[in-house]
């Protein structure tokens, strides 16, 4: 009844029945808050999924941060770009990229045969120290080049905060929630035990 009393419509509920009637609204709304906050919370939590070569059956399980969109908004055609930081594990290597939903405009980069090397900065909580990530060209992807010493990081910290020099954009910064990445990461690993 508190929930009715706060929706005045539900008071100018008439009729026969009209008791079991608001009854049955306050049950829906109450329902529908609880699902809407279950997706709140399940959007900010990394995920896990895994994709099989059809040829070989071999699988690879990954760990995925939720997508972020850039700390400020960038401007058309960039608007709507958003990333994520992921792991991968195929029960010997192990890697860690960033996919963006559109292939990054990223500028400063050392090219080579079919690829662009990026340094550039990154901070792990408070720590600031530069890193490379490789790059195909065109391709939505851009890799860590030393793996093994940033997954470490990945678990072992609370943030990362990512900086690219983007085309017309300058500096552009993608921050990265790193709660429960070490979880999510230990899971892709259990499936392979």
């Amino acid at each position: 009844m508190f929930i009715a009393g706060k929706f005045k419509f539900l008071n100018n509920i008439k009729g026969k029945g009209d008791g079991q009637m608001k009854n049955k609204i306050i049950i829906v709304m109450f329902t529908l808050v609880i699902l809407l906050s279950f997706t709140m919370v399940s959007s900010a939590e990394w995920t896990i999924f895994n994709s099989k070569d059809e040829m070989t059956g071999d699988e690879s399980w990954y760990a995925r941060s939720p997508y972020v969109e850039p700390t400020e908004k960038m401007s058309f055609p960039y608007h709507n770009i958003s990333a994520s930081l992921t792991v991968g594990y195929d029960g010997e290597s192990e890697w860690a990229y960033i996919v963006f939903n559109e292939a990054p405009n990223i500028l400063d980069t050392e090219l080579g045969d079919g690829y662009e090397i990026i340094e550039t900065r990154i901070k792990w909580d408070d720590e600031v120290e530069k890193v490379k990530f490789t790059k195909e060209w065109s391709s939505k992807f851009i890799h860590f080049l030393y793996s093994d010493e940033n997954i470490k990081k990945i678990k072992s910290h609370n943030t990362v905060l990512l900086e690219l020099k983007w085309y017309n954009e300058g500096e552009v910064y993608f921050k990265f929630s790193l709660d429960g990445s070490s979880d999510a990461i230990n899971k892709i690993h259990e499936k392979f035990n």
